[in-house]
C-alpha cells in the first residue's frame, strides 16, 4: 500500500502488475517525499534454513512435533567436508520481533541432541575456505607437459 504524506488514506499497490510494466505510472505511481510504502507481513511459515556447511542447503519444512539440531542437519544431508560445526550459528526471532543470534558447538553430539529448531530459525554452519593451490606442483607440471605433448605431437 501507499500512504501519501500528510494524509491517512493508503491505495493498494499491484506489486506483480507493476514488475510487468514499471513505466506505467497509473500502476506504479512516482514517490514523493514523505511518502510510506507499507508491506504487510504474511503468516512465518513452518519451515527453518540451513546454510552453510551441509549437503543440500535449503529451506525445510518443520514437523508437527519437535526437532533438533540432529535432524536438521541430517534433513539437510549432514556436513560437508568443509563444515565447521563447532561455529554453528542460529538466528532466532523472539515473539517481541528482536533477534537472537545462539553459537553452538554442532561437532558434539550431545549439543546437536539437545539443541531445539525452532519455525522460522536460520542456521548457519561455517566453512573452511578452499586452500589456494601451492605454486609449484610436479603432478600438475607433467599433466600440462603430458597434454602439450598430446596436442603437438602431431
Amino acid at each position: 500500500q501507499l500512504q501519501r504524506s500528510g494524509t491517512t488514506d493508503t491505495s493498494t499497490l499491484d506489486y506483480n502488475k507493476i514488475q510487468l510494466n514499471p513505466a506505467d505510472m497509473v500502476i506504479n505511481p512516482l514517490l514523493r517525499d514523505g511518502d510510506t510504502i507499507i508491506v504487510r507481513g504474511g503468516e512465518r511459515p513452518n519451515v527453518f534454513t540451513i546454510v552453510g556447511g551441509v549437503a543440500h542447503p535449503g529451506e525445510y519444512p518443520m514437523p508437527s512435533g519437535t526437532l533438533s539440531l540432529a535432524e536438521a542437519i541430517g534433513k539437510a544431508g549432514g556436513f560437508d567436508t568443509m563444515a565447521k560445526p563447532a561455529q554453528t550459528t542460529i538466528l532466532r526471532r523472539s515473539p517481541d520481533g528482536k533477534s537472537n543470534v545462539l553459537t553452538v558447538n554442532a561437532a558434539d553430539l550431545n549439543v546437536q541432541g539437545s539443541t531445539m529448531v525452532n519455525v522460522g530459525d536460520n542456521i548457519t554452519i561455517p566453512q573452511e575456505r578452499p586452500k589456494a593451490p601451492s605454486a609449484f606442483s610436479p603432478l600438475a607440471l607433467f599433466g600440462v607437459a603430458v597434454t602439450l605433448f598430446g596436442l603437438f605431437r602431431h
